[in-house]
This record gives structure tokens, sequence and C-alpha cells, in this order.
């Protein structure tokens, strides 16, 4: 009789003398004959990816290629990725620049996120002059406007350890937004060995921040001049002060570290000539900029902060 080779575990078998007598295709081993089952159906779907492929082709359907091994698809999966031992993010670092979605899954895509998007249900306000205020001071200070790499549009977030001043801002931002307010326990940075707040608000994605998000970011935070003008009021300077001031015996403080010398400069110009405060303009040790709101001008800066009662705030704005 002639033998064969079992394609799960490459032994040669001679029929009639494997485990299971009526199996001519294998040892008879489960194992083996799962694997061989597997083996077929993989070939069978390939074949069929083929032809769906061919058909979409002929469709004029634009394709993406797999830069290993040339197949077209729609899409490259990471299941197809795997057969050559690689995973998604690795085959992404070696073709940074290969399309991986063609324009009908981009499509597919986009209309799932926004059907996912919990802003189009929302019951919550319009964005207006007040929630841009709020977020002229919040980004000036500690706010942030994020977009995850998969992501269609931008979600602002902001920690901090004062919890009162935090489920304050949780508690505006809901007006507008779907939003979350959370505690993380803290835990020391692996490279820095920092604490990090354990507060957390987040609101949801959103086309107006995704927005706003292209005026402040380039690629790192800006100060986008026209939208200061614009909104830069008593109660936007208000929040940036609550985020990143200090009241001192003679003077006040703020603190634009992130931002370049043209930015301060123009910040400090909308101080004095929107609000009439005299500045000046000081560096740390690290060469980062510091504004200091002169003495003659502290109790006319106070009568600005006054306005406004903002939880958790009472130490900062009343000295």
């Amino acid at each position: 009789m002639v033998k064969f080779q079992c394609p799960g575990c490459k032994r040669w078998i001679t029929p009639g003398q494997n485990a299971r007598a009526n199996c001519t295709r294998t040892c008879g081993s489960p194992a083996c004959q799962k694997f061989r089952i597997e083996t077929n159906v993989r070939g069978h779907d390939y074949f069929r990816q083929r032809d769906k492929i061919a058909q979409l082709k002929a469709q004029g359907v634009d394709l993406v290629t797999c830069q290993i091994c040339g197949d077209e698809f729609q899409m490259i999966h990471f299941a197809h990725v795997r057969t050559h031992g690689f995973t998604l993010s690795e085959y992404k670092e070696m073709y940074p620049d290969a399309q991986i979605l063609n324009s009908r899954s981009k499509q597919y895509r986009a209309q799932i996120s926004i059907a996912k998007s919990k802003y189009l249900t929302y019951d919550g306000k319009e964005p207006d002059a007040k929630l841009f205020e709020f977020l002229a001071g919040a980004l000036l200070g500690d706010g942030c406007l994020s977009q995850g790499k998969s992501k269609i549009n931008a979600r602002y977030s902001e920690g901090a350890a004062n919890q009162p001043y935090l489920e304050w801002k949780y508690q505006f931002l809901s007006e507008y937004f779907p939003c979350t307010f959370s505690y993380q326990e803290p835990k020391p940075h692996p490279k820095t060995g920092k604490v990090y707040p354990g507060w957390w608000l987040k609101t949801s994605v959103h086309p107006v921040l995704t927005e706003l998000r292209r005026h402040w970011y380039n690629p790192k935070k800006v100060v986008p001049m026209d939208f200061i003008e614009q909104y830069l009021t008593e109660f936007a300077l208000t929040i940036w002060f609550c985020d990143d001031g200090h009241l001192g015996k003679h003077n006040a403080l703020l603190y634009p570290m992130l931002f370049s010398e043209k930015e301060v400069r123009f910040l400090r110009y909308m101080l004095l000539s929107r609000f009439g405060l005299t500045t000046s303009l000081i560096l740390n040790s690290s060469g980062q900029p510091i504004i200091t709101i002169l003495a003659e001008s502290k109790p006319k800066f106070q009568d600005i902060l006054s306005q406004f009662r903002i939880p958790g705030m009472a130490y900062k704005t009343h000295g």
C-alpha cells in the first residue's frame, strides 16, 4: 500500500495502520485532523477572497497592497499580517507610508464613528461665547485637547488634585458635552518619579473641539491670537489664573511657560490693552517665561477675580 505523509505531524502513514482506520488523509489524531480541516478552510477562504477582490477591481474599487506579499485587499487586516510573522503595529512601523484602508473602508469607519458619537444625541447647549471664553482660559492653563490616531474628533481633558475646582469644570462642560469625572489612583511616573493628579475630567469627542485643536496645536500647544483676541474676557482671565497663577503679597504671577517669546509678548499686550494690567517678564532657572502683574495693577486684577466665585479657588483668588 502507498504511504502518505500526515500534513500535521509530518509522519509517514500506511493506510489502515493509523489511529483511525477510516481516516485516509492524516495519522488520525484529533490534533492533526483539526490542523487539516483548518488548513482547508484557510485555503477556501483565500480563493474566495481572491474572487471577491477580482470583482471589486472590475468595478473600479480602489484597493490597498500588502507591502510584504503584494496581495491586494480593501484593508490590511492584522490576521493577514500575522501570516507573515508580524503584528499590525510592526507592519506600520516597517511601512509608515503604506495605506492600510481603501477609501470605501475609510468612509465606512467614519460613518460608524459618527454613529457611535454621543454628542449627536446629547441634550446639551449649543457651543456659545461663554464656552469659548472658558476654553480660552483653560487652554492657556492646564487644559488639553487630544485626538487619538483612530479618532475623527478631539476631546478636552484635564487632571488635577483640586477636586472641587475640577468638579466645577466638569459641571460647566457637562452643559455642552457628555463628560466623565473620575478618580484615578496616583502612581509615580516610571521615568520622572513624579506623582500626577488623581482627579480627571474628560469630554466626549466633538467636531467643535476638533476645530479648536487645529488652532491650538501645531503640533505642540500654541496661542491662537485671533481666538484669544475674541474670547480673552475677564471670565477667561480668571480661569487662566486659577489654572496657572499665583497671587503674591505685592504682585500676581502667570506661568505661560509652554509658549514662545512672541506668544508671551502678545499675552502681555492683551493684559495691558484689554484690562489695563501692567506687567513685566521674568525667566525661571530653566529660561521659561513668567508674567508678573505689577503691584500697581494688583488691586485692579483682584477686582476682576472677585467677580467670580469658583469652588476650590478661594485660597488663590483672594490671597
